[in-house]
């Protein structure tokens, strides 16, 4: 006798319920002759699932919880037998869910592992077509997104309420098929309920934020954080975590939007930690080539006056984490750097004109935007990356030498809003001097910035591309910012010439390259000239001139040497107008040449210079002064009268005498040899006429080979630069953010542990049963496979296959069938039938597989789809024609 013929699915199904009195949950061995009936029958799981359906419709109805709990086990069973299959079960499984969700909340942790487990095998692409089974599985993940944010006094009821919904939108989250569901934009109701369930705090440390009430009704925020809350809001990560590995330009938008939507209707752009916790998440899930989505999105809320209202805390909270996200991993951002720095130096202009926000939010806002411009430098992906990011940031500067010249200060200024930065030509026509003069200091710190970071990058040229030498002629032009009137302009630059100094390409074997030193050279020493001329000098100018020499003393010691060296008499021939301004004078300049003596290591010389020190110091004509940047602002209030000089002091300072110097170190013999125009001249050569002798580019190959010792020198002191110090605002707990940056939520790509008491015990047959089945199925083959051959059932293989790809680990939906891919080609062979490219993409053999890295960097080679930003990023890579192989391009969502 056939087995088909010998057993009902209504029978087998009831008897794996309880019917005597004391028997609880479903009967082992009766559950298992319905899994074996099951995977023999597959046709008849049609009929199987409707009779559970209308069986738990009754339980339910008549309020028999056990026995809806032995339906769950019996459908918890038949998606663990027949995966293959379950798409014929799966309206009738998630009409059971919803009835359940809808009546019985104590069941609610029975139903959500259940849920979970359908959602391990459900394939969206195949299902979500149907009209009847979307309409009914959107009401179920309705039903636990009001789980996810459910309220009761009770804390313990309230917390499992919200960890069962999150447990199961999870499940969703982590199916590889969920983002290419054709009723994606209806599924996307699971993602607020995510973002509702991370905590803005763990610590009442940003109460002080004016909207801190209205963000704190909405979101978990306790001084005191359970082990149950902190459980949710790892679930609420991971769950954002999953969608963001699987995250397409085509899908970005869809997934993005809904969590900006809510942090917008909570007004919770202000909470700094919020923002770093969830957006640290998507950037440490989504794959590198897509994470120029998520900088793109950021920018876009930071013009947007919806999502920042104006508010300077808001704009400073976004450019906070658009530097955490730019700098995560050290890994590629994708957008170009002078696009960004475009959009950040403009809203550095548009912050000056905003005269409605207090001073210390403006500066706190400005100092985050300097370093997230230093942050860009952080990744180089072409070697003259560094130096283009320079010349933009000098460019934008807009001068043009001749600013030292008051300009009319016109009441009426444009509008900055609507125009783009780069057209920018004058300052003066969007700003009044005072702001111009903030505008160029803040310039300066991004340049210094830029610098910093610079170094950052040398040293991790094992990720990063090796940045090439800057070249001078980006420094020539901004030489005259010290001869314009504001000291603090003029230190600020000065603070970006020394840091950019050790760092000027020293390459001058080219023509090109030695006439453009020529030219700063020249112009160096023809703006110091000028300003050690000028009349209304303070003891701070005198400072800072004196910084200045020093540090191109070191930087180019003998070109500075041979330059300084003869025309000590023409710079002590100088008049100043106050004694005490003479003595202040010539104390910088007897101070710069003992410098060069220390440098030559001329005992005789230095012992000269040393006693013509004493000589002035018993004189009253020698200053002690405090030469250290980091200071100088101590001067700046002071007169010359206020620094100690004895009033009874002649004006007759003690002069270096050229004729001793020449005596010991027999320089003049070795210049006139050199540039015999100098020796026609004779002494009474002016020091314009000595410059342009020494620059001149007939000259350039004397210039080049002049050398004063035959190794190289050793470098003076370094000057102490005033570090860039961030401004941190007070509403941000240092500590918290650090560990909010050190959140990692590691998923394993495996459903959590879903069984419950009795649900494991279910599952596993007895020895018996094994043998009887063993059995039974040793007799029934041949009839079985004749059934088959003659019914027409239904087939469930899912038309789409899952290839992993080792750049993520993660798997990519192919269709089977060809169709147009979204995807940008990978190589010249994209328009190959689909089909024959993916068998021959999956023939790969293993061996000839590039490394993860390889893949990596190959996958940023190629622009993944056409941004609002202009271009991407294109790094020149060497790639491996195999390597492409491995892209498989994703299929046209149906």
């Amino acid at each position: 006798m056939c087995f088909q013929s010998c057993y009902n699915h209504v029978l087998l199904v009831n008897k794996v319920y309880p019917k005597g009195p004391g028997e609880e949950g479903a009967k082992t061995n009766n559950l298992s002759f319905l899994m074996f009936y099951a995977k023999s029958r597959p046709q008849k799981l049609i009929k199987v699932g409707k009779y559970l359906e209308k069986k738990a419709k009754s339980d339910i109805y008549y309020s028999r919880p056990d026995l809806v709990k032995v339906t769950l086990t019996i459908l918890d069973s038949l998606i663990n037998t027949c995966p293959q299959h379950m798409n014929l079960i799966s309206k009738n499984a998630v009409n059971i869910f919803y009835d359940i969700l809808v009546s019985n909340m104590d069941l609610l942790t029975e139903v959500t592992n259940t849920f979970i487990n359908f959602s391990s095998k459900h394939d969206h692409i195949t299902l979500d077509i149907d009209e009847s089974f979307h309409s009914k599985y959107l009401q179920v993940l309705e039903q636990f997104c009001k789980c996810c944010v459910y309220e009761d006094q009770d804390e313990k009821k309230r917390n499992e309420t919200r960890l069962n919904g999150l447990k199961a939108i999870h499940s969703v989250a982590s199916s590889n098929s969920f983002l290419i569901s054709p009723r994606i934009d209806d599924y996307l109701i699971i993602i607020q309920p995510m973002v509702e369930n991370i905590l803005i705090s763990k610590s009442s440390s940003n109460i002080n934020i004016s909207n801190a009430e209205e963000a704190k009704a909405h979101t978990l925020n306790k001084s005191n954080v359970s082990n149950e809350v902190l459980e949710l809001e790892n679930y609420a990560l991971k769950s954002i975590s999953e969608i963001m590995q699987k995250v397409t330009p085509a899908t970005f938008e869809k997934i993005i939007n809904p969590i900006y939507s809510f942090i917008n209707d909570k007004d919770q752009w202000s909470y700094l930690h919020y923002l770093t916790k969830i957006l640290k998440i998507a950037m440490d899930s989504i794959q590198n080539q897509y994470r120029y989505l998520l900088i793109t999105s950021l920018f876009k809320r930071l013009n947007d006056t919806d999502s920042n209202k104006n508010d300077i805390k808001i704009q400073t909270n976004i450019i906070f984490v658009l530097t955490f996200a730019i700098t995560s991993n050290e890994r590629s951002i994708g957008l170009t750097c002078l696009e960004l720095l475009d959009n950040l130096t403009k809203h550095l202009l548009i912050s000056l004109k905003n005269k409605n926000n207090s001073q210390e939010d403006v500066e706190v806002f400005q100092s985050a935007v300097v370093d997230c411009i230093g942050s860009l430098a952080r990744n180089i992906y072409y070697p003259e990356q560094t130096n283009d990011m320079l010349s933009f940031l000098i460019n934008r500067l807009c001068f043009d030498g001749q600013e030292h010249e008051k300009k009319n200060n016109s009441s009426e200024k444009k509008d900055i809003n609507s125009i783009s930065n780069t057209t920018i030509k004058d300052l003066s026509e969007y700003l009044n001097d005072e702001d111009i003069i903030k505008y160029r200091i803040i310039i300066f710190h991004c340049l210094r910035r830029v610098i910093e970071n610079r170094k950052v990058s040398d040293s991790n040229t094992s990720i990063n591309q090796t940045p090439v030498g800057i070249p001078i002629e980006l420094l020539t032009p901004t030489v005259k910012f010290f001869l314009t009137d504001s000291i603090e302009q003029k230190v600020e630059y000065f603070n970006f010439m020394a840091s950019v100094l050790p760092y000027i390409s020293t390459n001058n074997s080219s023509k090109t390259s030695a006439i453009n030193q020529n030219k700063m050279i020249k112009e160096y020493h023809l703006v110091i000239n000028e300003y050690i001329n000028k009349n209304d000098l303070q003891i701070i100018d005198y400072i800072l001139i004196y910084n200045v020499l020093v540090v191109n003393l070191n930087q180019y010691f003998d070109e500075e040497a041979f330059i300084t060296i003869p025309l000590v008499d023409k710079l002590q021939q100088i008049k100043k107008e106050g004694v005490e301004e003479q003595i202040v004078y010539h104390t910088i300049l007897l101070k710069y040449v003992e410098n060069i003596t220390q440098l030559i290591k001329n005992e005789s010389l230095q012992q000269y210079i040393e006693e013509l020190k004493n000589e002035r110091n018993n004189n009253g004509h020698w200053v002690e002064l405090n030469f250290d940047l980091k200071d100088i602002y101590n001067y700046k209030d002071k007169s010359f009268k206020d620094i100690g000089i004895n009033p009874d002091a002649t004006p007759d300072v003690e002069l270096i005498d050229h004729e001793k110097i020449n005596e010991y170190i027999n320089f003049d013999e070795e210049l006139y040899k050199q540039y015999p125009e100098l020796k026609e001249k004779g002494k009474n050569i002016s020091f314009n006429e000595f410059i342009e002798v020494i620059t001149d580019n007939r000259n350039i190959k004397k210039t080049t080979s002049l050398t004063l010792i035959d190794n190289k020198h050793n470098k003076l002191t370094n000057i102490s630069i005033p570090q860039l110090e961030p401004k941190i605002p007070d509403y941000i707990n240092v500590d918290e953010l650090k560990d909010t940056l050190d959140l990692n939520i590691k998923n394993d790509h495996k459903l959590e542990d879903f069984n419950v008491e009795g649900y494991s015990s279910n599952n596993m047959l007895s020895n018996e049963v094994n043998n009887l089945l063993n059995e039974i199925a040793m007799v029934n083959t041949a009839n079985n496979e004749s059934f088959n051959d003659k019914n027409d059932d239904v087939t469930m293989d899912s038309p789409t296959k899952s290839v992993m790809t080792q750049s993520t680990g993660n798997a990519t939906m192919v269709n089977s069938s060809p169709t147009k891919s979204t995807f940008s080609p990978t190589s010249a062979t994209s328009n190959i039938d689909l089909k024959a490219k993916m068998n021959r993409d999956i023939d790969v053999n293993k061996n000839n597989l590039p490394s993860t890295e390889m893949i990596q960097q190959q996958s940023l080679a190629y622009p993944k789809m056409e941004m609002n930003m202009n271009n991407l990023m294109i790094p020149t890579l060497n790639s491996d024609s195999k390597t492409q192989s491995i892209y498989i391009n994703e299929p046209s969502l149906r």
